[in-house]
């Protein structure tokens, strides 16, 4: 591709020369005719000058043609284009690598974070079995406390019941880490949702008895009494 780039550069200086000689000898003519010794000499010096120089060209452009001589332009043209077209498929190969390595890390990242959340999640019911397990005694207030929360919310009315019976049983209440009217009120909710009211009226009447401000014992059992009317 070199080779015909500089053939073509020289051809076109070889052309400019020829038409400058072309130029040169109108001028010598003209100065022939009417010019007078010393133009003749200048004209005869810048002929020499342009002769010396195409002579200088017409061997670059013969050695250029020499080196050139056996070379398949038309075939080296082929290469490049087949050069190009490896290099498209090639670089459109590792954009399509790098897309499927990125689609395989992100589903690796989203399996382990689901095998971590499950992980937790098996943790954490097994920790919940086993401290509904336990013993109920060997717990102290507060986690029995807990534990009736719990399953409370789980719909396991029975046992929330107990464990509440249990906290209000056991002795040295007085400075028990609990408040008394946490448990009467969670005692009648329970029974409420046993379709007991009244056990529940009751329940809320003895949190009052202990603490006679509690606005939530206050406001339940408001809201029980309108309704049994």
């Amino acid at each position: 591709m070199d080779y015909r780039r500089d053939y073509d550069a020289l051809r076109a200086r070889v052309d400019g020369l020829e038409r400058e000689l072309a130029e040169l000898r109108t001028e010598l003519e003209a100065a022939r005719a009417g010019a007078g010794a010393a133009g003749m000499k200048r004209l005869r010096d810048e002929l020499a000058v342009a002769r010396a120089a195409l002579a200088g060209t017409q061997r670059e452009l013969a050695a250029l043609r020499e080196a050139t001589r056996g070379v398949d332009v038309a075939a080296l043209r082929k290469e490049a284009t087949a050069a190009r077209r490896e290099l498209k498929a090639l670089r459109k190969r590792l954009a399509t690598d790098h897309s499927g390595r990125q689609a395989r890390i992100d589903a690796a990242e989203a399996a382990a974070a689901t095998a971590a959340v499950e992980t937790r999640r098996r943790t954490a019911a097994q920790a919940s079995v086993a401290s509904a397990r336990k013993p109920a005694g060997a717990l102290g207030s507060r986690a029995l406390l807990t534990m009736a929360n719990e399953a409370y919310v789980r719909g396991d009315l029975d046992r929330a019941q107990g464990l509440c019976r249990e906290l209000l049983e056991r002795t040295g209440l007085a400075g028990a880490d609990f408040s008394r009217a946490t448990v009467y009120l969670l005692l009648a909710r329970i029974l409420v949702d046993k379709k007991r009211p009244n056990q529940a009226i009751e329940m809320l009447g003895r949190g009052l008895m202990a603490e006679p401000h509690h606005a939530k014992l206050r406001e339940a059992m408001n809201a029980l009494t309108r309704k049994q009317r």
